[in-house]
């Protein structure tokens, strides 16, 4: 199995919200080791680090759906690219 830092994992987030639908790309560093200040940074991110370990165990290709607001009703889908 090839080893892969944490410098090349990417993911596709896309998430739905009262009818509005949104995609990022985001890196692992950027949405796991990021240092925005504490409320300044996507309502998803905050979502993300609470199954951060699920989302970590994704493979290149894989994806997994999520609740991208914690506050109301949305859908989502995070998948890693690379």
């Amino acid at each position: 199995m090839k080893a892969y830092s944490i410098t090349q994992i990417t993911y596709q987030i896309v998430e739905e919200q009262n009818g509005n639908i949104s995609m990022e790309t985001m890196t692992f560093e950027r949405l796991f080791l990021n240092n925005i200040e504490e409320g300044y940074d996507f309502e998803f991110v905050y979502a993300l680090a609470d199954i951060a370990e699920d989302v970590m165990k994704l493979s290149a290709g894989e994806s997994m759906y999520f609740k991208p607001n914690r506050d109301e009703p949305s859908k989502g889908i995070i998948a890693r690219i690379k």
